[in-house]
């Protein structure tokens, strides 16, 4: 694994999509809020490759969801979306 990457990522794809999809949100509007290509939302759902922990993080905010639950198994409880704090 390379620098940078997330330790866990058995079933990540999986568990992203699942996170992305019950936010109602697409891979496109994902891509955009993470600055990261659809294309490569695509291959993290498919288990192609994987995030950046960078990535990871940022996808974790967009989704408003704590980074480890995207780690977690799908089919896990998806918390609650975290509320945004004003800057």
């Amino acid at each position: 694994m390379g620098m940078g990457m997330p330790p866990n990522l058995n079933g990540f794809g999986a568990r992203l999509r699942e996170v992305r999809e019950g936010r109602n949100m697409s891979r496109q509007s994902l891509a955009k809020r993470t600055g990261v290509s659809e294309a490569a939302i695509k291959n993290y759902e498919s288990g192609r490759h994987g995030p950046r922990m960078s990535t990871l993080m940022d996808m974790a905010a967009a989704l408003r969801v704590p980074t480890d639950s995207l780690l977690k198994p799908a089919g896990s409880t998806v918390p609650a979306p975290r509320r945004s704090h004003p800057q």
